[in-house]
């Protein structure tokens, strides 16, 4: 099982939705009881910073901070890939993604298809 990357704490709540909703559906996919989590790592940023470059419209500022976290991800906890657990930081994507050396999964791509 690769083990999942999550930058969290863009606001704390939605980092639990992110963590709730990967592990039932691990434990559902896996079956045997439903005793199956995720392998997972999780770095936090601090969302008064991030609220804060958001209302400047400093995207990069968000974008470098997120990366920040993904690169820890990677080189800390030995994750193979990483999201964030926001939609609205998204907009700072390709910032993130160009930053940081593991594949990103965006949250616009599963929701279109």
């Amino acid at each position: 099982m690769k083990t999942i990357g999550i930058v969290g704490g863009v606001a704390w709540p939605s980092t639990i939705v992110y963590y709730r909703t990967i592990n039932e559906l691990v434990a559902e996919r896996l079956g045997e009881g439903g005793l199956h989590s995720a392998n997972l790592v999780l770095a936090q940023t601090d969302f008064d910073e991030i609220e804060r470059s958001q209302r400047a419209g400093r995207w990069d500022r968000v974008g470098a901070l997120l990366a920040e976290q993904g690169n820890r991800l990677k080189a800390a906890a030995g994750a193979d890939f990483f999201l964030v657990a926001c939609n609205t930081v998204h907009t700072a994507d390709q910032n993130v993604e160009k930053a940081v050396d593991l594949p990103f999964i965006h949250i616009v791509d599963p929701t279109a298809q």
